[in-house]
């Protein structure tokens, strides 16, 4: 959901109506169009630490466009012969893109094994958080506000694939990250997969009716001279 704003012969401001809510879309599947996440688009993967001796699991692997445990799978958005995905060293541990660009973001998806030939690794609690400002990703200083969270288990048919959740939009995001606590060892995390907000048709109108209000307001102020 979005708040609209009108104001007459102005401009039209749409701000985000925050909700602490993942609402889950879908489970398993692949890659959507539009992911802003993608490193060839020039968004940078950054993570609180990795496990070493593993060259299958790096930070890079968090957005190389690569699934599966050792990054062998290619949906069509990877570069290269193979990719990684991602292990922390600690059970409690931080992921997440840095935007090139500030966008606005409604959908994020992620999985530990799109292969289904793993299903540990999984177990614990996610929280999804953004953030607007410019500061990097690792400044004390960075706010960040929390969109949602989610629980998974190690050993189910499902919570190991890959998930996409949907949340209300927010604007601007310079930078978003999922805070993991795991419940046994570390989790592993394929792919973090971020998605821009589709205007709805009546935000659309919306914003039409802005323009043109705007438009003739400023024709008829130099229409008075």
């Amino acid at each position: 959901m979005t708040r609209i704003v009108l104001i007459w012969g102005a401009a039209l401001f749409v701000t985000p109506l925050t909700m602490a809510q993942l609402n889950l879309i879908e489970i398993g599947g692949v890659p959507q169009a539009g992911n802003v996440a993608l490193a060839t688009l020039g968004a940078q993967p950054h993570a609180s630490s990795v496990i070493s001796g593993y060259p299958f699991h790096a930070i890079s692997g968090l957005n190389d466009g690569w699934y599966g445990n050792n990054g062998n799978i290619n949906f069509g958005d990877g570069v290269g012969s193979s990719g990684a995905s991602w292990i922390p060293t600690t059970q409690t541990a931080t992921a997440g893109i840095s935007l090139p660009t500030p966008a606005t973001i409604d959908r994020i998806a992620w999985g530990r094994d799109s292969s289904m030939t793993w299903n540990e690794r999984t177990s614990g609690l996610y929280i999804v958080k953004v953030s607007t400002d410019a500061l990097p990703f690792f400044d004390p200083g960075k706010t960040w506000q929390v969109v949602g969270s989610v629980e998974l288990q190690d050993y189910t048919s499902t919570d190991s694939l890959r998930h996409l959740y949907s949340f209300a939009p927010q604007v601007g995001v310079t930078d978003v990250k999922i805070d993991v606590t795991a419940y046994g060892q570390a989790v592993c995390i394929e792919e973090i997969e971020l998605y821009a907000a589709v205007p709805e048709p009546g935000t659309l109108m919306a914003l039409s009716v802005a323009t043109v209000l705007a438009a003739g307001a400023k024709k008829r102020r130099k229409a008075r001279g």
